[in-house]
Order: structure tokens, then sequence, then C-alpha cells
């Protein structure tokens, strides 16, 4: 068996604990910090800013809105014609 770095067992911890910084974030959806931050920015991702703090997302929040996001490429991908010329 492998040993766990600390960063990756912080990391673990935090997703167990299910409130998550914008690092956090970004490293379980493998997206860049600036674009969770662009999503914050947008209201596409719901989250909580205490006075003077980091913002703080919800695991359930974070699934949630991957889901939806996944149920709309696939509607796009229905509607594309994969046999018509590109």
């Amino acid at each position: 068996m492998r040993a766990m770095s600390p960063e990756v067992g912080a990391r673990r911890a935090k997703l167990r604990q299910r409130v998550l910084t914008v690092e956090d974030v970004a490293h379980y959806l493998r997206i860049r910090t600036s674009t969770v931050y662009k999503l914050l920015r947008d209201r596409k991702l719901r989250a909580l800013k205490p006075v003077g703090g980091d913002w703080r997302l919800r695991l359930r929040d974070v699934d949630s809105w991957r889901l939806e996001m996944q149920r709309d490429w696939n509607d796009v991908l229905k509607g594309v014609d994969w046999a018509g010329p590109l």
C-alpha cells in the first residue's frame, strides 16, 4: 500500500466533512481555481463567504451543479447529427 501525502490526507478529510474551499472544489472537479471563482461570480455555484473569510461550498451543492451540467451536456449530444457532414 502506498503512503498518502499529508496534502492528500487533508483533502480527503475535508471531503468527509463535506465543506470545501475553492481549492478543494477545483481539485475535486479537476478545473482551475480561476474557473471556480468565475462560477461563483456568475452565481452558478452556491456558496457561503463569511465576512472577511474565504468561500465555503457544500459538497452536495457542487455535486448537484456537476450533475446538472452533465444532464445539459447529454441533452446537447442527443441533438447532434453524428452522421451529418462536419
